[in-house]
């Protein structure tokens, strides 16, 4: 057996130790670059979010129909669904029915996104989380109402490397609802 000095352990100590902390720093980093799918990923996941978001809001000016044909003539054009959730988009439009009752209409809906984080869950999905920032024009007042909250998305690539979105989860209730309403939307985070 050898038999090694006291300066001999304590450099193979601190050399095993340096390799652990090297490794440890190689497996982070590719992680990292594994999840992380770069800006123009991230900006056209951006733009079609903030497209969702302004559909789904544009439910509060025009109503459920008018809506549901602009939804059918966007998939009519694409190779893709467009996402849709019909029971929100009916919740949606009754909250706007009830709002008119009370004489409160909209002439116009804007939407603004910001991607917080990005998570890569396998080659073609990837979620992210969001905050919608969506802004209501009160018809005949041009005063702005709006609302902020943060959902978490899930979005398929397409043949053509485009976006779509799969699924939408609420993190914090929509402004889109009354209170109890919305809510009842919201879903642990996964």
């Amino acid at each position: 057996m050898l038999a090694l000095s006291k300066t001999q352990q304590l450099i193979i100590g601190k050399v095993t130790i340096a390799l652990l902390v090297v490794a440890a720093l190689l497996i982070t980093v590719a992680s990292l670059n594994k999840n992380h799918i770069g800006d123009e990923a991230t900006q056209a996941m951006t733009e079609v979010a903030n497209e969702h978001f302004e559909r789904t809001a544009s439910i509060m000016v025009d109503g459920y129909e008018k809506q549901k044909q602009q939804y059918d003539n966007l998939n009519s054009h694409k190779s893709h669904q467009v996402y849709r959730d019909e029971a929100l988009a009916h919740k949606i439009d009754m909250h706007r029915l009830e709002m008119a009752a009370r004489g409160e209409t909209y002439s116009s809906a804007r939407s603004e996104t910001v991607i917080d984080s990005v998570t890569k869950l396998s080659e073609d999905t990837t979620k992210a989380v969001v905050v919608e920032t969506t802004y209501l024009t009160i018809k005949g007042k041009d005063t702005e109402t709006g609302y902020s909250t943060k959902h978490e998305l899930t979005f398929k690539t397409g043949e053509g490397g485009e976006f779509c979105i799969v699924k939408d989860s609420f993190l914090e209730p929509t402004g889109l609802l009354p209170l109890p309403t919305a809510k009842k939307l919201v879903v642990a985070r996964s």
